[in-house]
């Protein structure tokens, strides 16, 4: 509504309050671009980019918003930014203009009250509000209540007054003082909803909800998290099932709403579900089926896959393979034994990347006769990949092989201790590669056809490595080192006992530097056919012979020094 010169019906329709503070008018006529409407008495300009309304006794910020602050001390320059509802509500949250932390976008009276009804384009006092834009709307932080995807805006072109989409984009004039509207809008974004029940199942917890009254825009979306491990899923009605969880463990879990504004807060915490499961679940790759899932797995009901029954089975459980065939590739994020039943060829196989991945810390995993292949190209990258923290491995009876194309049967980046036993590694870039584990136990296994068939590298301080390597058969290709110890920080010490080593470049070799150690004690072992046999090289690498040792066969037998330590 356009109001008649130095009139006050625009805001008698208000009621009360901030209409009476609107402009008094020193002119009969409509003025346009007129830089003095209200007398100046009106205002109290604190030099600073801010006014007082004396009137109201709200304080403004006299620039428009835009992406950097406008003010330069003495008018308003540049051009102002627009921005949807939302946004415009959170670009005043944010701002600190002139030391103030409490600035709002102004509710509907409060942006009307510095209207002024004999002026147009802009029908603002542009003494104390300069460059105002005039071809644009200003947001309001009311909602408009019969319809609330719609707030009301001022048009200061001539300031009239209407409701707008909140996901338009508009202008924004900042106020402070008074009271604050925020806690009403929230940002636009609605309350959180309320848990009612959380009903545990195989592997995943289903919850109820039911959403709050909600006094912005409507809810298009919800979503629940179960914790720990932050899990969750999302529908657009109560109940809504998250998947993925961990048998035998307690979670809680909390829900969240959604609408064109964002993400609510999350609700208080659901009573606590731990989902169930067996200790024992078994697999068949031929008759099996993952659907069996829902029914744990069971001997009678197998499902097909490694990865599948993993939902089943508790921390500590194990997986059985109970005929020959594929399982597929699997990630392990508990502790588990996945175990090939005697006289079945419980295969992974897998063309590229892992085949086993270890990625949970402090977790347990036992792997035991299972054959676990790289085929084609690149014919993967890793037989098993182990990368968490405190994990630990245990391999025994296992045929890792295939992994040729710089590929590694067990590649070890953090971890906590391997154990290797009566175990074949075939065909392998490289056999094993160690960084960080600090206890590594090998034993009555081969290593055969390898570039490398076992590497300690060493690059942090993070503790020593020790490994020990009895009664096995490291074999090469005429590449590479059989055994090969190095570092650049920290320390490793490996043991090698009863053991036969050739047909490598170097059979056993040590490199260290003056800021780390690597030592290595050979006993009763054989080193030959290589092209050296024992290699020692650099200030703190130290390579011991126990003597009793057979090196021979070898082009070179020794290189560096070789250490002599007296027998047990």
């Amino acid at each position: 509504m356009r109001l008649a010169c130095g009139f006050f019906s625009l805001f008698a329709l208000l009621g009360s309050g901030l209409a009476e503070a609107a402009a008094t008018c020193q002119a009969g006529t409509l003025v346009s671009n007129s830089p003095v409407l209200q007398a100046p008495a009106d205002y109290n300009d604190h030099g600073n980019g801010t006014v007082t309304h004396n009137k109201t006794g709200l304080m403004w910020k006299r620039c428009a918003e835009a992406a950097s602050e406008l003010w330069d001390g003495s008018t308003c320059t540049g051009s102002a930014a627009t921005y949807t509802w939302a946004a415009a509500l959170t670009k005043a949250k944010d701002s600190s203009f002139a030391g103030y932390s409490d600035w709002r976008l102004p509710n509907k009276k409060e942006l009307e009250s510095i209207v002024e009804t004999c002026g147009y384009n802009p029908a603002i006092n542009t003494t104390f509000f300069p460059n105002t834009p005039t071809s644009f709307y200003f947001w309001t932080a009311t909602s408009y209540a019969p319809n609330v995807a719609y707030a009301w805006i001022v048009i200061f072109s001539y300031g009239d007054l209407h409701a707008y989409g909140k996901a338009n984009t508009n202008y924004a004039r900042l106020v402070r003082g008074g009271q604050g509207f925020d806690n009403f809008d929230l940002l636009g974004v609605p309350p959180a909803p309320t848990v009612s029940a959380a009903t545990p199942a195989n592997s995943s917890a289903t919850v109820s909800f039911y959403a709050n009254a909600n006094g912005s825009t409507a809810i298009d979306n919800f979503r629940v998290t179960c914790n720990p491990g932050s899990h969750t899923a999302t529908g657009s009605a109560s109940p809504i099932a998250v998947p993925g969880l961990t048998n035998g463990v307690t979670y809680t879990c909390t829900a969240a709403a959604h609408n064109s504004s964002g993400w609510s807060p999350e609700s208080a915490p659901s009573n606590p579900v731990t989902p169930p499961g067996v200790q024992r679940a078994f697999v068949a790759a031929i008759t099996g089926s993952n659907a069996n899932v829902t029914t744990n797995c069971s001997v009678t009901a197998p499902c097909q896959t490694f990865a599948m029954a993993l939902n089943a089975v508790v921390p500590g459980g194990e997986i059985i393979a109970t005929e020959s065939g594929e399982y597929g590739r699997v990630t392990l994020d508990r502790s588990v034994t996945l175990l090939g039943a005697p006289g079945q060829v419980a295969a992974i196989t897998v063309n590229s990347g892992n085949a086993v991945t270890i990625a949970t810390p402090s977790i347990r995993v036992v792997l035991r006769g299972l054959q676990i292949r790289g085929i084609g190209t690149p014919a993967g990258t890793r037989g098993i990949f182990m990368s968490a923290a405190g994990a630990k491995l245990d391999v025994e009876n296992c045929v890792i092989s295939g992994f040729s194309n710089s590929g590694y049967g067990i590649l070890e980046t953090n971890g906590a201790e391997i154990n290797v036993s009566e175990t074949l590694l075939r065909n392998n870039t490289i056999g094993m590669y160690l960084s960080k584990v600090q206890r590594v136990s090998v034993s009555r296994s081969k290593f055969l056809d390898v570039s490398k068939g076992i590497e300690v590298q060493k690059f942090s301080s993070d503790g020593a490595s020790k490994v020990s390597i009895t009664r096995s058969v490291v074999r090469g290709n005429k590449n590479g080192t059989g055994i090969y110890a190095s570092c650049s920080g920290g320390s490793a010490a490996l043991a090698i006992s009863r053991s036969d080593i050739g047909f490598h470049s170097a059979g056993v070799s040590v490199v260290g530097t003056s800021s780390c150690m690597t030592k290595v004690v050979l006993d009763r072992s054989r080193v030959s056919g290589n092209t050296v046999g024992l290699q020692q090289d650099g200030a703190g690498a130290t390579l011991y012979s126990r003597g009793n040792n057979s090196i021979s066969g070898n082009t070179t037998n020794t290189s560096g020094t070789i250490t002599p330590l007296a027998g047990m």
